[in-house]
């Protein structure tokens, strides 16, 4: 039974092999259509990589262009920018030396018109003074012709007291002495019409 077994599993039976070369076989197909389409994504990655490589060229070279543009375009700018530059300095320069022409001209004619002002102000004080100063020389005259009419006038005023008082005095003197014959006649009188009453 034993020497059975052992045979048993030593040889076995010929479906079991037919079925392992079926496997085999297939796993063999597998491999070759493994191996075609591993050729075949080689060749896709061939493929892939010569694109990559042109787009990679492709790049570089669009890349190069477009430094070379942009070099070119700065360049350009850079010149472009210096001529403004230049030409604004010169502008600048033309409009500073005109605004400085305008600045001395302009100080000029205001220095002439301060000092025709200056001229003019001085002239009209000199004129003022002068009419001041005869003013002043009229005002004197007619205060010394002022000053001779208020002296006659105080003298005449002062003859005129004196003619006054005197008359006064006189017209005094009559009044009394008038008075005084009057007191004296009516004394006489008085004194006779006495003698004449006290005769028996």
């Amino acid at each position: 039974m034993a020497a059975t077994a052992r045979k048993f599993e030593m040889e076995p039976p010929m479906h079991a092999q037919t079925g392992l070369e079926i496997t085999v076989n297939h796993i063999q197909e597998d491999v070759t259509g493994l191996k075609a389409d591993v050729k075949r994504l080689d060749t896709k990655i061939d493929a892939v990589g010569n694109s990559l490589t042109e787009h990679r060229l492709e790049t570089g070279k669009a890349f190069g262009k477009l430094r070379d543009e942009m070099t070119n375009a700065v360049a350009t700018l850079r010149g472009e920018m210096k001529d403004s530059i230049a030409t604004l300095r010169a502008e600048m320069r033309d409009l500073i030396a005109a605004l400085r022409v305008e600045t001395r001209d302009s100080i000029a004619a205001l220095r002439v018109e301060t000092k025709e002002s200056i001229a003019s102000v001085r002239s009209e004080v000199a004129e003022l003074r002068t009419d001041m100063t005869a003013a002043i020389g009229a005002i004197r005259i007619e205060m010394g012709a002022l000053r001779v009419e208020t002296k006659d006038s105080i003298a005449a005023l002062r003859v005129d007291m004196k003619d006054s008082f005197a008359k006064f005095r006189s017209s005094q003197a009559s009044h009394f002495a008038w008075a005084i014959s009057t007191l004296i006649a009516a004394a006489g009188v008085a004194f006779t019409m006495a003698k004449f009453f006290a005769t028996p």
